[in-house]
């Protein structure tokens, strides 16, 4: 077992503040069951499922007290599941607790039930990106994990889902029953959890754990409960979004084509380079497509004088990793000035991309000289392939997920 550290009393004051306010918020939700129920009875057409909500009212109120009592002992469970595995302690296998082992086929309603629950934790997750982006970092400070998951924080919406669930399932057997009952836990419990978070991450800050946290943004506006989806649809198209913004330019209206260009130069290094200028200039041709894109590559191999005309060549090439912003350096030379509009938007997208990853204080400093090497790499994918800003599933995206 690992010695005890300054952080447990603190850690245990943000258990108990957790458990005593969710299990709050429960008992508010309890109060309000037997009318929500009522409602709802008298709201259905047929008489099966008047007789469902009828029973479900009648169970709930008089299990009232199993139902809190549950809920708080599995509230308790999850959090020294994930503060065990936070700590690297291993079970002891000498004496193994089996009362939640269950090994059965998993069946239609199971399986619709499981689906149900990961739905209300994904928007619990959504509701509460902000509170919970903090409280990540300030958990793993008392935990000694700089690099400690999100899933692994013990006041995950995992951790609330899964004890909410394993506390229906000893009211009821029936997945009918513990389905009203998890909407009654959406509608009534999920808007109060927003506010425990903010309340574990200002206990933290009074305790002087992370007062002041690196690359959060400005706060966003309050937002409301994200909606039930009924429909997924296709993976919005960002790009075009930003073609759109584009065209119509700051103001809002829109622009007008640009004038037609001259032919390209006969030299593809030096598409787009006015001679002996790096600025754009009448006259000037955009270099775009292929020719950009055989003009970065001469770059990355570390030909960026002779590519770009400049008198030295970028801070960071294939052959020296660093943690330099080598795409904010680019954008400064005669090939950035000779890139088209939204080509120069892609560099600067891009570039903040790995202004985050550089500024991330969990990733080690070696790591970051590695992913430095794929600056101009993943602006070569950005720009050929549009679909990187959209589809989450794009293998470059999940290539720098996985380093990040």
């Amino acid at each position: 077992m690992p010695q005890a550290t300054p952080f447990d009393n603190i850690l245990a004051q943000c258990r108990d503040l957790f458990c005593e306010r969710l299990a709050s918020a429960l008992a508010g939700m309890l109060d309000k069951a037997g009318d929500a129920l009522t409602g709802r009875e008298n709201e259905a057409r047929d008489a099966d499922t008047q007789t469902l909500y009828r029973e479900i009212r009648d169970k709930v109120l008089a299990q009232r007290k199993k139902i809190e009592t549950q809920f708080r002992a599995r509230c308790l469970r999850e959090f020294q599941l994930r503060s065990n595995r936070a700590k690297r302690i291993g079970d002891d296998f000498t004496d193994p607790d089996l009362s939640d082992v269950e090994l059965a086929l998993v069946g239609e309603d199971d399986l619709n039930e499981t689906l149900k629950f990961n739905a209300m934790t994904a928007r619990l997750r959504q509701y509460c990106e902000e509170e919970l982006a903090a409280l990540d970092q300030r958990i793993g400070v008392l935990f000694g994990d700089a690099d400690l998951q999100s899933d692994d924080n013990p006041f995950a919406p995992q951790a609330i889902s899964d004890a909410y669930k394993l506390t229906c399932a000893q009211v009821d057997d029936d997945v009918e029953v513990r389905l009203v009952l998890l909407k009654l836990f959406d509608e009534f419990v999920l808007d109060e959890i927003r506010g425990i978070y903010r309340a574990l991450n200002a206990l933290l800050v009074q305790n002087s754990i992370l007062p002041r946290l690196r690359g959060m943004g400005v706060a966003r506006k309050s937002r409301t409960k994200p909606p039930v989806p009924e429909v997924k649809g296709p993976e919005q198209d960002f790009f075009a979004l930003l073609q759109n913004l584009v065209g119509k330019g700051s103001t809002g209206i829109p622009q007008p084509a640009p004038a037609a260009t001259a032919p390209v130069q006969a030299d593809p290094a030096l598409a787009g380079i006015a001679p002996g200028t790096g600025l754009p200039g009448a006259g000037q041709v955009v270099v775009q497509g292929a020719e950009l894109l055989r003009s970065l590559t001469r770059v990355q191999q570390g030909e960026g004088a002779g590519v770009m005309g400049d008198a030295a060549p970028l801070t960071v090439v294939a052959a020296e990793p660093g943690t330099t912003n080598v795409l904010h350096e680019l954008k400064t030379t005669s090939l950035g000035n000779g890139m088209s509009q939204m080509d120069a938007m892609t560099l600067d997208i891009v570039a903040l991309l790995f202004d985050q990853l550089f500024d991330d204080p969990k990733i080690p400093i070696g790591v970051k000289g590695l992913i430095g090497r794929l600056q101009i790499p993943f602006l070569k994918v950005a720009i050929a392939d549009k679909a990187f800003f959209s589809k989450k599933a794009h293998p470059a995206r999940q290539m720098l997920d996985s380093l990040g």
